[in-house]
C-alpha cells in the first residue's frame, strides 16, 4: 500500500509537471512547422485525456474539493468559447470551433489543475509551477536580447500603426507575453514569503523578476514592462508589513476587496466608453495638442461597441480571427470590459460578475494577513492593465484568481497535504 502511494504521488506530480510544460509552452506548437506541428498536437491530446481523466478520478474518489471560483470562471468560459460560439454561428457569424474547444479544453484543465494543486498541496504545486515557469520566461527574456534588433521593433507595421517584434520562439509578440510573465512573477514572490524566504530563493527570484523587465525595456515593450514592474514596486510598500505581521484570527477584507474591484472596472469602463473617449480626446487635442490613440485602441474600441449594440445579450462567441478583424480591425478588443462583452454578451458579464462575488465571500473567511493585501493590490493592477491588454484566450492570469479563492493558505501553517492520498484523509 505505502509503494502504491509513493508511485500515485510521483506519477501525479510528473503529470502535473508535464500539463504546465503544456500550458506554458503550447503557443510554440504554431510556429514549430511541418511534422513537429502534428507531433506537438498529439501530445496535445495525449495529455489533455490524461489530465481529464484524472480529474475526474479525484472528483470522483473525493480527493479534491473544487472550489467555487473555479467553476465560475469554468461556466464563464464554456458560455463565451462555445454557448455564445454556437448562437453566433446559428446567426450567420463565421466562428472557429477548431480554435474555440481546444482553448477552452485548455483553460478548463489549466484552471482544474491549479485549483487541484492548490487545495492539495500547495508548497510542492507552486514550487512545480516556478520551476516550469521561470525557465520559460528566461527563454523568451533571452530570445529578446539574441534577436539584437536595436529598440527591438520590427520595421514592418500593422494597418494601426502599432508595431510588432519578430520574436517567433513562443508568443510571436512581446507585449502579449506579460500574460503569463507577469503571473509567474507574481507566483514567485508569493512562494518566497509564504513558504521559502532564503536568501538564495531571493536572489533567484530577484534574478528572473529583473531580467524579465530587463528584457521588456530592451524590447520598449512599455506595457508589458510596467505590469511586471508593478510586483517589485508593490513588494517595496508591503515587505515589511509581511515580514512582520502574524495571523490574529479572521479579517474581514471584503470591503477592500470591493473598493479595488471596482475602482479597476470604472477605470476599464470609463476609459473605453465612446463618450469618453471622446472627451478625453478633445480634452488632449486642446491642451496638448496631441491625439492620442493608445496604439490605435481607441480606434478599436470605438468599432467594437457598435457592434456589442448589435448583440448585447449573447454576444459573438469565438469567430474567426479573419472575421473579427475585418468587424472591429484587429482579433481582440484589448480591453476587459469591452472583450466580454463582444464575446458573451451582459449573459458573460453576469457570470464575470458570480466570479468576482465568489472571491468577494472568500476575502470575508481570510484570515488577517498583509499577503493578502498584497494580492487584492496585485489584482488592482491587473485590472487596470487589463484596460488597455486582455484576450480570452490568454488565461495564465487566472492563477491569480484562484490564489485569492484559496485563502486558507495564508495562515503561517498552511495545508501541505499530499498529491494524492489514497485511502481518505
Amino acid at each position: 500500500m505505502i509503494k502504491l502511494k509513493v508511485k500515485l504521488s510521483i506519477t501525479v506530480e510528473a503529470l502535473i509537471y508535464a500539463m504546465l510544460v503544456l500550458f506554458f509552452y503550447r503557443p510554440a506548437s504554431y510556429v514549430l512547422g511541418g511534422r513537429l506541428t502534428q507531433l506537438f498536437g498529439y501530445l496535445n491530446y495525449a495529455l489533455f485525456t490524461a489530465g481529464a481523466l484524472f480529474l475526474l478520478f479525484v472528483v470522483c474518489r473525493g480527493y479534491y474539493r473544487v472550489s467555487l471560483t473555479a467553476v465560475l470562471i469554468a461556466v464563464l468560459f464554456l458560455w463565451v468559447n462555445i454557448g455564445a460560439t454556437f448562437l453566433s454561428q446559428k446567426a450567420g457569424n463565421a466562428v472557429s470551433w477548431a480554435e474555440a474547444i481546444p482553448t477552452t479544453v485548455t483553460v478548463l484543465l489549466y484552471v482544474f489543475f491549479c485549483d487541484f494543486g492548490l487545495y492539495h498541496n500547495p508548497k510542492r504545486f507552486l514550487r512545480t509551477f516556478i520551476v516550469v515557469a521561470s525557465v520559460v520566461c528566461i527563454l523568451n527574456a533571452l530570445t529578446f536580447f539574441v534577436y539584437g534588433y536595436h529598440g527591438g521593433m520590427n520595421p514592418q507595421k500593422e494597418l494601426l500603426g502599432r508595431r510588432l517584434t519578430d520574436n517567433y520562439f513562443l508568443l510571436a509578440e512581446d507585449n502579449a507575453t506579460f500574460f503569463w510573465t507577469w503571473p509567474a512573477l507574481l507566483v514567485m514572490w508569493y512562494y518566497y514569503y509564504l513558504y521559502n524566504r532564503s536568501k538564495t530563493y531571493g536572489i533567484y527570484a530577484a534574478a528572473v523578476t529583473a531580467l524579465v523587465i530587463a528584457s521588456y525595456l530592451y524590447m520598449w515593450s512599455v506595457m508589458a514592462a510596467l505590469a511586471c514592474l508593478a510586483i517589485p514596486g508593490l513588494l517595496i510598500l508591503f515587505d515589511r508589513r509581511i515580514k512582520k505581521a502574524k495571523p490574529k484570527g479572521r479579517g474581514d477584507y471584503s470591503i477592500k476587496f470591493v473598493v479595488y474591484t471596482a475602482i479597476g472596472v470604472a477605470v476599464q469602463v470609463l476609459i473605453s466608453t465612446q463618450d469618453m473617449l471622446s472627451s478625453f480626446s478633445m480634452l488632449l487635442l486642446m491642451y496638448l495638442k496631441k491625439d492620442v490613440t493608445l496604439s490605435g485602441r481607441t480606434l478599436i474600441w470605438e468599432r467594437t461597441e457598435k457592434f456589442i449594440a448589435d448583440s448585447p445579450l449573447v454576444g459573438y462567441g469565438y469567430e474567426t480571427t479573419e472575421f473579427t478583424t475585418q468587424k472591429i480591425l484587429i482579433n481582440h478588443t484589448h480591453n476587459m470590459y469591452l472583450e466580454t462583452l463582444y464575446r458573451g454578451g451582459i449573459i458573460a458579464i453576469i457570470l464575470f460578475a458570480l466570479v468576482l462575488l465568489s472571491m468577494y465571500f472568500y476575502a470575508r473567511r481570510t484570515n488577517k494577513n498583509a499577503l493578502y493585501d498584497f494580492l487584492i493590490a496585485l489584482f488592482l493592477v491587473f485590472l487596470v492593465i487589463a484596460t488597455v491588454e486582455f484576450a480570452f484566450y490568454r488565461y495564465h492570469y487566472l492563477i491569480l484568481f484562484l490564489l485569492l479563492a484559496h485563502t486558507e493558505l495564508l495562515p503561517r501553517k498552511a495545508r501541505n497535504r499530499r498529491m494524492l492520498d489514497i485511502g481518505g484523509r
